[in-house]
């Protein structure tokens, strides 16, 4: 083999190495992209299964406040719910103002930081015909949340 020959093989061997690195580079990047497509869809599937539960107990409230009458607590769960005048749950504070992380812990059962993903609250203020109410905001993201008006 001459000179000339192993220079050739030597430049292909580099060639080879250069394109497997950037093949492997692309799909280092590929697998990422999947990955985090399939995580964001499964945080969004596991927070409307936490959407459905928070408003199936808030209807499970309502109803165990109807049927007792004009109460002020609900007792369901092994656990004490603050309600409104209409049977749905509300927390407030001394100031009047609306506790949605009170809320959610009585609604729930469970702090809002022991889910597998946090909840963060927000609270809200609306106008309706004239007449201000608070409400909440759950929320995990930026497209990820919902509102709740007792």
């Amino acid at each position: 083999m001459t000179q000339a020959d192993q220079q050739e093989a030597g430049n292909r061997r580099r060639l080879m190495t250069i394109i497997c690195v950037l093949l492997m580079a692309l799909l280092i990047y590929q697998v990422n992209r999947t990955l985090s497509e399939q995580h964001s869809d499964w945080h969004s599937s596991v927070f409307v299964v936490v959407k459905r539960d928070f408003q199936v107990a808030v209807a499970h409230i309502y109803a165990e406040a109807r049927l007792q009458g004009k109460v002020r607590q609900v007792s369901l769960w092994q656990r004490q719910i603050d309600v409104n005048e209409r049977g749905r749950p509300a927390v407030f504070d001394d100031q009047g103002l609306l506790q949605c992380q009170t809320v959610w812990q009585q609604v729930m059962g469970v702090t809002m930081d022991t889910l597998a993903m946090p909840v963060t609250v927000v609270g809200l203020n609306r106008q309706t015909d004239g007449k201000s109410s608070q409400g909440c905001r759950f929320l995990v993201s930026e497209s990820d949340y919902f509102d709740y008006f007792p």
